[in-house]
């Protein structure tokens, strides 16, 4: 099995693309991810009752 560790800014926690889409949006983008995914976990290959979980990309603007 894979560990996926992803490193989220502190200003973005508890906000995912769930609570900012509408039901009808989100159940667009999580049915297009099942299907890409062929309705298995990418991380274990797991099927059956799956949650979609988003995967951020993030810019640092600071330059140093």
């Amino acid at each position: 099995m894979r560990l996926a560790i992803e490193m989220v800014p502190k200003s973005n926690w508890n906000v995912n693309l769930r609570s900012v889409l509408s039901q009808k949006q989100w159940d667009k983008v999580r049915r297009a991810s099942y299907a890409k995914a062929r309705e298995r976990c990418d991380i274990c290959g797991a099927s059956g009752k799956l949650s979609c979980h988003e995967v951020w990309a993030y810019e640092d603007k600071k330059k140093i």
